[in-house]
């Protein structure tokens, strides 16, 4: 298969914009090919066609699958794991807010359970209130209480809640000169 270097700068860039979303870049250079292929890939051609190793793309496909981004589909003729790109970035997007909600929560959680295991000598040295730490305890656990409600109730499509873009190659092509801003351009 060609190498295309248009897609390649495109799955860079892609990979930067969802880096700050919390994905790693080569996840976003992993969807945007499998999503934009005619077809199902396995993780060979990903290899070749994005210039990066089996471990990278062995460790990257098994984030993805866990992050509900991409989907295996079947088996190729050599045997190996088909993939294809989950095409609804809400549910990814909340996938991910989950993943990394959750842990965030467990990670604070078992920091204030070792703090309030101090006993009260060493609370007291360190100028630390146990009614305090309860307030904590109390004000983390809604916390996580609101996290959860927020990403449950948070199943209204991203297509619904923002203006919906036109024709990409009418908006690159009607732009009248690189330096209009994007928010013109689309």
């Amino acid at each position: 298969m060609k190498r295309n270097n248009e897609l390649t700068e495109l799955s860079q860039r892609l990979g930067d914009l969802i880096h700050n979303w919390g994905f790693k870049r080569i996840h976003g250079r992993i969807w945007t090919r499998l999503f934009l292929s005619t077809r199902p890939l396995d993780a060979a051609d990903l290899i070749q066609q994005l210039d990066i190793s089996k471990a990278l793309v062995s460790i990257s496909i098994r984030e993805l699958l866990e992050l509900k981004a991409v989907e295996e589909v079947g088996r190729s003729a050599r045997g190996t794991n088909l993939y294809r790109a989950n095409d609804d970035l809400n549910a990814i997007y909340l996938e991910l807010l989950r993943q990394r909600e959750r842990k965030m929560i467990a990670e604070t959680t078992a920091a204030l359970t070792m703090l309030n295991n101090l006993d009260a000598v060493t609370l007291s040295e360190s100028d630390i209130s146990p009614t305090q730490i309860d307030a904590l305890a109390v004000r983390l656990k809604e916390a996580a209480s609101m996290v959860e409600k927020t990403l449950e109730t948070s199943s209204e499509p991203v297509s619904d809640t923002v203006t919906t873009f036109p024709s990409p190659k009418k908006a690159i092509f009607e732009a009248s000169s690189p330096d209009e801003p994007i928010a013109q351009v689309l």
